[in-house]
């Protein structure tokens, strides 16, 4: 998936990243997905929540590709893909591994081309976490 189609959002607040997080939530409840949900402005937490099944582990995966989208500004699934064909942004930059993570599941907020914050899943596999990511803001802009 190109970062180009990730969806943007009109506005990003506190209100939408309740919309988005509900959304996220009622859907991995309604398939039994065992998965961390994140959204936050920078590092504000404004949705955080582990489902039946998913563990401190889950919620530590959502803050390093956290920070590896906020850091780059570009999806942590673009960055699983480069490090696949053998460019691994962790070791290009010099990145701990402890506080960055080149996975899927975590994508940029964007309203108006302007970066404003994250939305990460942790829990089911790195390309699934990524998808499930795009299907809830696709929901959210189809309301």
């Amino acid at each position: 998936m190109e970062e180009s189609e990730i969806p943007a959002l009109d506005d990003f607040n506190i209100e939408v990243a309740w919309e988005l997080g509900v959304i996220a939530h009622d859907l991995a409840a309604a398939r039994g997905y065992p998965i961390v949900i994140d959204i936050r402005q920078e590092q504000k937490s404004l949705f955080t929540v582990r489902l039946p099944g998913a563990t401190e582990v889950n919620l530590d995966w959502a803050r390093r590709k956290r920070n590896l989208t906020l850091l780059t500004k570009v999806a942590s699934w673009e960055h699983d893909k480069a490090r696949k064909a053998g460019h691994d942004i962790l070791v290009e930059r010099n990145l701990d591994p402890k506080d960055f993570a080149s996975h899927g599941g975590c994508v940029p907020i964007m309203v108006n081309g302007e970066f404003v914050g994250t939305f990460a899943i942790s829990g089911l596999p790195s390309k699934e976490d990524h998808e499930f990511a795009i299907e809830c803001l696709n929901l959210l802009n189809a309301q």
